[in-house]
């Protein structure tokens, strides 16, 4: 493992890939038996960064990172097709995947827009509530405003507002990440879109 981190040359990021590979094909259980008092933790982040799934993304993307991507430079087509077989919604323990691209969209975005907007902005999306949680409790573990994006999932963004209690403990980071949105610059925003989206809040956001 040490010698895969240290030297990311071609051989090892080939073996790297391959165990990748044979962990995603394995037949793994979606819940990852993390209990509080028990019941089920219900913490998308927690769970992903401790299911083998999260491991394997985790890997992919420190992998890909690692080779420095620009703007505009699209996905590797190493690590492509595991991303895209990631975001396939018919496998449910890939969703721990899927948190964990949604904490990297940002990145994802600049560097491979057309595919961040086929295959994980749609995720966003409630109408598959399931999913759509799993994806912004990853983005709202640590959010960022980038105007681009921020044009790109507006409608994702301003729908969230409407789930604000679905958000877990990311709840409050959604309420701060619309407020930052609404006070600075938003291109292709209303002032009453942010003041509709702010209103369906709760008292608590």
């Amino acid at each position: 493992h040490r010698d895969l981190h240290s030297f990311p040359t071609r051989r090892s990021s080939d073996l790297l890939l391959n165990l990748c590979r044979r962990v995603l094909d394995l037949p793994l259980e979606a819940v990852t038996g993390t209990t509080r008092n028990g019941q089920p933790i219900d913490r998308p982040v927690n769970e992903a960064i401790n299911h083998p799934v999260g491991h394997v993304t985790q890997a992919l993307i420190n992998l890909w990172f690692k080779r420095n991507p620009n703007d505009n430079d699209q996905l590797p087509a190493g690590i492509k097709p595991f991303f895209t077989e990631i975001c396939d919604v018919q496998v449910d323990h890939f969703r721990h995947g899927r948190v964990l691209l949604g904490a990297h969209l940002i990145a994802l975005f600049r560097v491979d827009r057309s595919w961040t907007e086929q295959y994980l902005l749609p995720l966003f999306s409630w109408a598959n509530p399931l999913e759509a949680k799993a994806v912004w409790e990853g983005f709202l573990w640590s959010p960022r405003l980038y105007a681009p994006l921020l044009i790109a999932f507006k409608t994702q963004l301003l729908e969230c507002a409407n789930h604000y209690g679905d958000l877990g403990e990311h709840r409050q980071q959604f309420a701060a990440f619309l407020t930052h949105a609404a006070l600075g610059p938003a291109d292709g925003y209303t002032v009453d879109e942010f003041r509709t989206a702010i209103g369906v809040l709760p008292q608590e956001g």
